[in-house]
């Protein structure tokens, strides 16, 4: 009785930190494209300072910029979009990558990626 507890325990405390790690992930891109880069970028107009000030906030929070772009917008301004990712630290679930049917889907689920831009939600 004591092991199907903790069996069960462990697989729902994984499933809290891989959806902490989408919702961290969609809140730290979010942020990094509305606040940092976008804030940098109107300081500063140098795209390569605010794609390094939305990199560092990221990798300061725990995750890895993927992808910045910047495009004009002719009424509203510059919008800035950043892609990112986080690895979901788990206890059980990492072993789960190497099975043969569901490995890559697992491997997917545990890392949370989320694209995000600088407009107003």
């Amino acid at each position: 009785m004591f092991i199907a507890a903790a069996v069960v325990f462990v697989i729902l405390l994984d499933s809290a930190h891989v959806f902490s790690a989408w919702r961290a992930v969609r809140s730290d891109a979010k942020q990094a494209a509305s606040q940092e880069a976008l804030r940098t970028l109107l300081d500063t107009k140098d795209p390569q300072a605010a794609h390094q000030a939305a990199a560092s906030y990221l990798r300061a929070n725990g995750d890895t910029m993927t992808a910045l772009t910047i495009s004009d917008q002719p009424l509203t301004g510059p919008l800035v979009t950043v892609t990112a990712t986080r690895e979901a630290k788990t206890y059980v679930f990492k072993y789960g990558q190497h099975l043969p049917l569901v490995g890559k889907w697992i491997k997917r689920l545990l890392r949370a990626h989320a694209t995000r831009d600088s407009s107003a939600d």
